[in-house]
């Protein structure tokens, strides 16, 4: 019956054809299988990449499955399709990653140096890459020039923050004497609150290195062990 269809019914246009031809395939007072879940899995390529409602009526079509009751209102208002073809988003690039990527390239050191996700500061990375930029752009000058530029301002800050840090600790080693303003907090834009000394990262790299020497020396040792057990083993047997 599935292959004979009234004259007709072939006119009907989707989703009106698909129910008449489930109508056809399943008459009433006829039972069949139910439509189950695990009837919609699909090992091919082409199978996965059908809908549900798509899937559905290739079974409903076979005629040995029952219309499920969500069907027919499937049909009536079927889902968009899920596979939406799209325009590949361009890569986002600010004017100062150039200059962001060869500063942590002149200063590895710098990538371990923690950031402040709570604060509305810049960090002191892209803080002194947008002043090279800056100084670059209004001087019109070469990215090295203004990089030397720079740098000196960054040594320039630190000495200020290091004489601001002593003042502060003299104020408080004082007793916060009263009628006396208490030093300013120096804040900091190209340079970094918490520096990371450069012996930290070799201490790192060694501790690294004896951590998988000595996992190597206790395979080897667990192998010997393993062989010996082995042999004595086989002896025991002869």
């Amino acid at each position: 019956m599935a292959g004979i269809l009234p004259k007709g019914v072939g006119l009907l246009k989707p989703p009106v054809y698909e129910l008449a031809v489930a109508a056809l395939i399943n008459p009433p007072g006829v039972v069949y299988e139910k439509l189950l879940m695990g009837q919609f899995a699909s090992k091919t390529k082409a199978g996965r990449a059908r809908t549900l409602l798509q899937r559905a009526s290739r079974i409903v079509s076979s005629g040995h499955v029952e219309v499920p009751a969500w069907y027919e209102p499937m049909l009536l208002v079927a889902p968009a399709s899920p596979h939406i073809s799209a325009m590949k988003p361009k890569q986002i690039i600010f004017p100062e990653d150039k200059l962001i990527r060869a500063y942590y390239k002149r200063h590895p050191s710098a990538r371990f140096v923690p950031v402040d996700f709570f604060s509305d500061e810049i960090h002191f990375v892209r803080g002194f890459a947008l002043r090279q930029l800056e100084v670059q752009q209004s001087r019109k000058i070469s990215e090295k020039a203004a990089l030397f530029i720079v740098e000196a301002e960054a040594r320039e800050e630190d000495v200020k923050a290091q004489e601001a840090k002593e003042a502060a600790k003299a104020y408080i080693a004082a007793g916060s004497p009263e009628g006396e303003t208490p030093p300013k907090e120096f804040v900091r834009k190209l340079t970094p609150y918490d520096t990371l000394q450069e012996d930290h990262i070799a201490n790192i790299q060694e501790e690294e290195e004896q951590a998988w020497l000595r996992t190597k020396s206790e395979r080897q040792v667990a192998l010997f062990e393993n062989f010996h057990h082995k042999l004595a083993a086989d002896r025991s047997r002869e």
